[in-house]
């Protein structure tokens, strides 16, 4: 199993196993590993697990996330010998687990900097303490080619495009195979163009990802889809 070690001034805060194929890293509760610090936006990035490789990608973040003190702008393949800064917390790929430190049910506070760091199980309790019930989200359709008119969002990624494998299709003889995806990012949806131009959020052409609220429209040639939730 691998690792993601999380030190703030040199000093190893906490370990973290990594046990799924995305995991989102920021200052709201709903991440993965989350990192109460101003420094660190909402939902500063994620690391997503592809084969047997890693891939890092900013998320908009204020302050930018780094690998071996350069700035990323796109998905950054990263391992073992690289150093990952978010803020100032650095980040660091392991093959195994530093018993010797707190584990990932201990709770690790800075008071200088108020600096947080939780673990999932604590971030679930303290979710469900506020939230009885959890939120669901889905998508409402118009023009998909398989005539799918309402698809629940309960996978961590959906892929937009002509090309079979897509789970939402688009129609037209120069649609390209892969023009979209959408990515569960803790508990919020992200948009995330493939083709430049190609989409609309809220009749504004987006080619960045970008935060999906409820009651948004995203608009794909002639297709639409609503986003929404049960709250």
């Amino acid at each position: 199993m691998n690792y993601l070690e999380i030190y703030f001034n040199g000093i190893l805060k906490h370990n973290v196993p990594i046990q799924s194929d995305v995991i989102s890293i920021g200052r709201a509760v709903s991440n993965d590993v989350v990192i109460d610090n101003m420094g660190v936006s909402s939902h500063h990035a994620i690391i997503e697990k592809k084969d047997t490789l890693f891939y890092l990608e900013d998320l908009n973040s204020t302050n930018g996330t780094f690998v071996n003190n350069n700035k990323i702008t796109q998905a950054y393949k990263v391992g073992l010998h690289d150093v990952i800064t978010i803020g100032k917390h650095t980040i660091k790929f392991s093959e195994w687990s530093q018993s010797q430190q707190s584990s990932t049910s201990d709770l690790t506070q800075d008071i200088s900097d108020a600096t947080v760091l939780m673990s999932k199980s604590q971030i679930n309790k303290k979710t469900a303490d506020k939230n009885s019930q959890l939120t669901s989200f889905h998508l409402a359709l118009n023009g998909e080619k398989m005539g799918i008119k309402k698809l629940l969002l309960t996978k961590n990624s959906y892929r937009i495009g002509k090309a079979k494998d897509n789970e939402i299709r688009t129609g037209g003889w120069f649609s390209p195979a892969y023009i979209a995806k959408i990515n569960k990012v803790g508990q919020s949806f992200y948009i995330i163009p493939l083709k430049r131009n190609a989409i609309k959020l809220n009749n504004t052409v987006i080619n960045t990802d970008t935060l999906l609220m409820p009651s948004d429209l995203i608009t794909i040639k002639r297709l639409t889809l609503r986003f929404s939730s049960n709250q």
